[in-house]
């Protein structure tokens, strides 16, 4: 509620519901319900307008991360009349690179210094392979401000350069193999007779001419069952014969 008022006070125009439901719908309004409702109230609580690039959602399959741009935190940080200045630097090269920051607020006797190591944040894309003192230097400044500014800020999302990299995630839906229908009775009883009988089911099916799929030839073999034995092993006996 503090920060609502000092929003005001300020004459910081507050963001409304239809200002991040028209943002959303011009993204493609593909979240679900579950992000969409974290979106929205977070933009809410923190004054924070999409439009203004102030926060943004990054999907990944199921997965989606909440961010914020790192002028936020300045913005916030000044806005508390407490900010006496800054100045954030790098120093080495990459991979052995590091920001740093130094902060000074109005009511602290000592300024606030915090640094970041490239090989802690450095991410494997175009930005950070061509720009990464400049990357790194906004993951310092909007941890810096973070930290010096607890009270501020406490409870706004993350930068996406603080982020690790999220894979993305195959949420095409699995082909499940089809499930097979169980067995009709007549059928059944069919394969129990011949199992019972010692016999070779397919060699047996071949010889009488049925096939599971097909009601009226496995119902004709059963009724004539006994019979199809005799005649199956007589075959046999003569294949034996023969040989």
């Amino acid at each position: 509620m503090s920060q609502e008022i000092q929003t005001a006070n300020n004459q910081v125009p507050m963001v409304t519901d239809e200002q991040i439901g028209k943002y959303l719908e011009s993204m493609g309004n593909n979240l679900n319900p579950v992000h969409r409702t974290q979106f929205v109230e977070l933009a809410k609580a923190f004054n924070l307008n999409p439009f203004l690039r102030q926060i943004h959602g990054i999907a990944y399959g199921d997965n989606f991360n909440i961010v914020v741009g790192y002028e936020v935190y300045i913005q916030r940080a000044e806005r508390s009349g407490q900010l006496a200045g800054w100045k954030a630097w790098t120093e080495g090269v990459a991979p052995n690179l590091k920001a740093c920051i130094e902060i000074k607020r109005k009511d602290w006797s000592e300024p606030f210094y915090h640094e970041v190591y490239f090989d802690e944040y450095a991410q494997n894309n175009q930005m950070w392979k061509s720009k990464p003192r400049t990357m790194l230097k906004k993951v310092a400044i909007a941890q810096g401000f973070r930290m010096a500014f607890s009270v501020e800020l406490g409870g706004i999302p993350y930068t996406q350069d603080e982020l690790p990299p999220s894979e993305p995630i195959d949420v095409t839906p699995k082909q499940e193999p089809p499930k097979k229908e169980p067995a009709h009775p007549v059928v059944n009883q069919l394969l129990f007779k011949i199992q019972e009988a010692g016999l070779d089911v397919k060699d047996f099916a071949k010889f009488a001419q049925f096939k599971s799929d097909d009601l009226d030839s496995c119902q004709l073999a059963l009724n004539n069952f006994m019979d199809l034995v005799k005649q199956y092993k007589a075959s046999k006996v003569i294949d034996h014969e023969t040989l």
